[in-house]
């Protein structure tokens, strides 16, 4: 799929399953964190900005202050051990097609 994406700018063998979501639909899933940008909001408080990874999707992603001082330590310590770690995040799609990520966890470590 990736390879359909990268050379014909678009998937032909299978749609992915973040396409059929519909906009604020809650839900829960797991995968995986490919980057993780982290910026501070006006009050001067930690947000992250994460590309996340779940069967085959990429998927760009919004967590805001409030929900990632809950979690930034263990995200921060483990989004590079991708190999090792799987989490499972909750939250709902947007008007933009972005992830609003209201909770992270980690749930599996190899």
């Amino acid at each position: 799929m990736e390879f359909e994406k990268e050379s014909l700018g678009t998937y032909i063998t299978v749609k992915p399953w973040w396409d059929e979501v519909a906009v604020n639909q809650k839900l829960t899933f797991r995968g995986g964190i490919r980057k993780l940008n982290e910026r501070a909001d006006k009050r001067g408080r930690l947000m992250a900005f994460p590309e996340l990874v779940s069967g085959g999707c990429e998927i760009s992603a919004l967590m805001f202050s409030s929900a990632y001082a809950k979690v930034a330590i263990e995200v921060s310590n483990n989004y590079l051990r991708q190999a090792e770690v799987e989490f499972e995040f909750t939250g709902k799609k947007d008007e933009k097609g972005k992830f609003i990520i209201n909770g992270i966890s980690v749930v599996k470590q190899i």
